[in-house]
């Protein structure tokens, strides 16, 4: 019998949209983190859950990493279960750059049943491998000729890599204010100005935070439409914008054929320089907020749940907060975000000059509660 291991998945994670921690048998831990790079660089693995009727696991792999693949792919059929698509098969994006027909079928080769879709964006073409069969050991594996909107498609993807140079577009937005229409005369022309970004529900006068954002969707909505009120794309560069802007022009909302390796999205900065990060689904062509993004003005992550807050699978997160203005204030609201997710760390006190630390941890395992401290330093 197949011996499994334990995998964690949280997504989003440090600004992009996911994190693979995986805690093995032999208790070692391998950690994959998506990250903006470049053409030379490989062996970056991210997911994607921007299809409905597919799931996308995205991996740059060097030809010395293939060793990894059945670990990585067992997570590729968490991923599909975690994100629960509608579709009875199950199709895969991979990414081997440089590699060979061989290390690709490696790479496939023991995987869960489905369609893997592996694009080379050095060698420029896409490779398609169907694994059939429950049994990973013993399924049958087959390469699949391309068919022409195969091909369409991975044109698409190449043509994004070749202008913008990566398959995760990525750029910080100013959302600390909101774009809405306002009557400029009597004619009642319409126009748009910035008004300040404030919190549903809040005094008037207080800024949106990051805060705000966590477990809220109509905060969440609100730094959406604040980032892109000038247009989909909000603020990023001109070339940026020029890539995605053609990349997604390609596509009909709902009618994505196969999984790809893209995943666009932004930092949206608020008020008090906190912030979250945003994603574009291709398949509704629409923005959303990336759960466990979120961070305080000093750079804290903010938990959304308690596993969140003792930092997923490494089962400890440390918190430190300055005796500066922003910090206490940031102290202060992570505080109450403890408490409203059952963890007390007390009441911050600051020395002078000194730091609040909050450390949370994993007691009994990784199914065991989470406990929190505060300590002043």
């Amino acid at each position: 019998m197949r011996r499994k291991s334990r995998i964690h998945v949280t997504k989003p994670i440090d600004g992009f949209l996911l994190q693979l921690q995986f805690d093995f048998l032999a208790r070692a831990s391998v950690e994959y983190v998506a990250l903006p790079h470049d053409k030379r660089k490989r062996g970056l693995i991210v997911g994607s859950a921007m299809l409905s009727s597919h799931q996308a696991l995205i991996r740059e792999n060097s030809r010395k990493e293939l060793k990894l693949k059945k670990a990585l792919l067992a997570a590729a059929a968490l991923l599909a279960a975690t994100w629960s698509m509608s579709s009875a098969a199950t199709s895969f994006a991979l990414v081997c750059n440089g590699c060979t027909q061989q290390e690709t079928r490696q790479m496939v080769q023991g995987s869960e049943q489905g369609d893997y879709f592996v694009y080379d964006m050095l060698n420029r073409k896409i490779t398609h491998w169907s694994v059939t069969g429950t049994d990973p050991d013993s399924a049958h594996l087959a390469n699949v000729p391309i068919t022409a909107s195969v091909q369409n498609y991975y044109s698409y993807v190449q043509q994004l890599y070749d202008s913008t140079g990566t398959l995760n577009p990525f750029w910080v937005t100013n959302a600390s204010a909101a774009v809405v229409q306002a009557s400029a005369n009597v004619l009642h022309t319409s126009t748009k100005v910035m008004a300040p970004l404030a919190a549903a529900g809040s005094a008037p006068g207080s800024p949106l935070s990051a805060y705000d954002t966590i477990n809220t969707p109509v905060n969440q909505n609100a730094a959406i439409a604040a980032a892109t009120g000038w247009g989909t794309w909000g603020q990023a560069g001109s070339n940026l914008e020029a890539g995605v802007a053609a990349f997604a022009s390609h596509f009909t909302p709902g009618q994505i054929l196969i999984p790809m390796p893209v995943i666009i999205s932004q930092q949206l900065t608020l008020a008090d320089g906190s912030s979250i990060v945003i994603h574009f689904d291709v398949n509704d062509f629409h923005w959303h907020y990336t759960t466990g993004s979120a961070k305080d003005s000093t750079g804290n992550p903010i938990p959304e749940n308690p596993d969140q807050a003792a930092g997923g699978s490494a089962q400890r997160q440390n918190y430190i907060w300055s005796s500066t203005p922003n910090g206490i204030n940031d102290a202060l609201r992570a505080t109450q975000n403890f408490l409203n997710l059952g963890l007390d760390v007390g009441t911050p006190v600051f020395r002078a000059g000194g730091t609040w630390t909050v450390a949370c941890v994993r007691v009994g395992g990784p199914d065991g509660s989470v406990s929190c401290t505060g300590t002043p330093t």
